[in-house]
């Protein structure tokens, strides 16, 4: 396990101080995967800003890619990450980029299920300070395929605020997202 560490080490120390800061936050974070407005609502970023970060990030293989500007990373990094998250920045730091990234999602899957179940009530939620601004969708369709990628995250996310106590957030990320999970008869998630 130490050979392992240092391996990852060397790759973590080549960064500058935003990327290793969005290493640990990433490992931090609940899913498979994340897009560039995601990972930039975890770090409390500028879409813009992180992109460059996830390249430094990509460069030194400690994330990958795909065409889709999809991120993940391998679970031995995930749990190296999460150590120096721990150790560097603290659990109240981590708490606070997890539930920067449930606003995100919250503020994002409201659009969405109105996109796609407009006779549901409206789900008032409260307004969120974010940097990486929500998804908005113009039709049904861009909103079921937003819900189609993000449904494991959205679901993994949930259920971490639910266990840090964000009651509020897990249940309004719940309700955001019936409408898409009665529509694909998603009733587990």
């Amino acid at each position: 396990a130490s050979a392992v560490r240092a391996v990852f080490s060397w790759s973590y120390q080549a960064l500058a101080g935003p990327s290793r800061r969005l290493f640990r936050l990433l490992a931090v974070a609940t899913g498979a995967d994340l897009g560039v407005p995601a990972a930039a609502a975890l770090a409390d970023l500028d879409p813009v800003e992180v992109r460059p970060l996830l390249n430094a990030l990509s460069r030194e293989h400690l994330i990958t890619g795909d065409a889709a500007d999809r991120y993940r990373m391998h679970d031995l990094l995930r749990a190296y990450g999460q150590e120096l998250a721990l150790a560097e920045d603290g659990p109240g730091l981590v708490a606070a980029a997890q539930n920067h990234l449930a606003a995100w999602y919250l503020h994002t899957a409201r659009p969405a299920r109105i996109a796609l179940a407009p006779n549901l009530p409206d789900l008032p939620v409260v307004a969120a300070r974010l940097r990486s601004p929500p998804l908005n969708f113009t039709t049904s369709a861009e909103a079921l395929g937003w819900c189609e990628q993000e449904r494991s995250n959205v679901v993994a996310t949930t259920l971490a605020a639910a266990r840090r106590g964000e009651h509020a957030l897990a249940w309004q990320l719940a309700t955001a997202m019936y409408g898409y999970f009665d529509l694909g008869k998603h009733w587990t998630d």
